[in-house]
């Protein structure tokens, strides 16, 4: 994946850098294969579609992650949810209930469908249409479906322009939902979802739980969008700074006094943490139940942040030495340590 546009704020680029580690492929190559640009169809995320619809329906509502059953008509789901009207229903608000309903699960909503067109600046290659070209910056950038302003430029034709592409982006960037968008991406980049299913060896890791999991997943996100957005500063700084924030719950994990909330928190200069893989997010998330793991580590860092591919280790290696508990550190089995 290449972004070809050349946006003026210093951290964004720093975040385009990001996505272009992020958009690995198997090859290692970042670079499409068929001309122009290619056109994708996926499914929108918990996240980009409640965002969505609270834009249109206000923040004031409250969007389950779930949709109910629908019900089968001829066997199909997509029939039953089709099927309903005055006539059976019989009442005005069930009704406009059942169409809301149709309107939340229908494809248009629930799947992001881009359109390609021929290009006139480059012929013989595609580009994408302007509303593909709107969802794509809406949903990278905000999370969250466009906005009338994007879609109205996508209209009139202003967002294929050179001038036009760049106001919108420079409006995006602007807005406060930059930071929804930002918050998004690295959750993704940083694999973060396995913080759902993660657990640790409660006598060997006291505690870490799934609260202090929670807690640790925050505070490199907060670190990434106050380095980032707030303070405008270099990407690449994120692997050495030593200032980030800390909560009560994370106190305890890093061995040092709980403050009364989130707080800017900056390592001490002759402690070991430095950047974001010396946090508990990375240490935690890249590691054994019971116990620490280099390899898991360096395997994270080699494919999340430098699109290199680790193959499976060899047959007959022998981990008995690992599993020997006296190879545990103090800080491991005492449980004070990061997992």
């Amino acid at each position: 994946m290449k972004i070809h546009i050349v946006l003026a704020r210093g951290a964004i680029v720093g975040l385009l850098a990001a996505v272009t580690l992020a958009g690995c492929s198997d090859s290692g190559s970042v670079e499409p294969e068929t001309p122009g640009t290619v056109p994708h169809m996926r499914l929108v995320t918990t996240d980009q579609y409640i965002n969505s619809l609270m834009d249109v329906f206000g923040p004031s509502v409250h969007v389950e992650g779930e949709f109910s059953p629908a019900k089968r008509t001829d066997g199909l789901l997509a029939s039953g949810a089709a099927h309903a009207g005055a006539t059976s229903l019989n009442d005005f608000y069930a009704v406009l209930a059942a169409a809301l309903e149709g309107m939340l699960i229908s494809p248009e909503l629930l799947f992001v469908i881009e359109r390609a067109e021929p290009d006139p600046n480059n012929p013989g290659q595609l580009r994408l249409d302007a509303y593909s070209l709107a969802s794509r910056l809406s949903f990278f950038l905000w999370n969250a479906s466009p906005d009338d302003e994007l879609l109205e430029a996508a209209e009139s034709g202003e967002l294929q322009t050179k001038d036009g592409l760049a106001r919108a982006i420079d409006r995006m960037l602007a807005s406060p939902r930059l930071v929804t968008g930002m918050r998004a991406f690295f959750d993704d980049m940083f694999g973060f979802d396995d913080f759902d299913t993660l657990s640790k060896d409660p006598l060997i890791y006291p505690a870490f739980t799934t609260v202090t999991a929670a807690a640790a997943r925050e505070q490199t996100l907060r670190t990434v969008i106050d380095h980032l957005i707030v303070n405008d500063e270099d990407y690449r700084d994120l692997y050495t700074k030593r200032s980030t924030f800390m909560s009560p719950d994370l106190a305890r994990l890093y061995g040092m006094p709980a403050p009364s909330g989130w707080t800017p928190y900056t390592f001490p200069p002759d402690s070991l943490r430095a950047g974001l893989l010396t946090q508990i997010s990375f240490l935690a998330l890249h590691a054994h139940p019971g116990r620490s793991s280099p390899t898991l580590r360096g395997k994270a860092l080699r494919e999340v942040l430098l699109c290199q591919h680790v193959p499976p280790p060899p047959p007959g290696i022998d981990f008995s030495a690992l599993m020997n508990p006296d190879s545990l550190s103090h800080a491991a089995r005492t449980g004070t340590g990061p997992p």
